[in-house]
């Protein structure tokens, strides 16, 4: 088992039941923590295989994908996010808006 999947397995276990959504739900779940990691140590090359998306990382944020798992990883100034989908569609959606968001101008 990667990293990764470890800490999504904890993430879900910590998580209350009903605080995921309902069976067939389209979204993903939102978890929440902090590092005291800085940026340095997460760009350039994600653990477990993620990929650093350097369209949408910058000297205070890096994001990184793991699309085996359907996830994504967000850390900006020290907290982290952990966005899991339960399915292909839901997280190639998740995907787009984050593209639409991070490269506004």
């Amino acid at each position: 088992m990667t990293t990764i999947q470890h800490y999504i397995e904890v993430a879900e276990r910590n998580t209350p039941p009903e605080s995921h959504p309902p069976a067939g739900h389209p979204s993903g779940l939102l978890y929440r923590g902090h590092t005291m990691l800085d940026s340095w140590d997460w760009s350039g090359t994600a653990p477990d295989g993620g990929d650093v998306v350097d369209e949408w990382s910058d000297g205070y944020r890096v994001v990184i994908r793991y699309d085996q798992a359907r996830a994504i990883v967000t850390y900006c100034e020290g907290d982290l996010d952990l966005e899991t989908y339960p399915t292909q569609e839901s997280y190639q959606a998740a995907l787009d808006s984050a593209g639409q968001f991070y490269t506004r101008r």
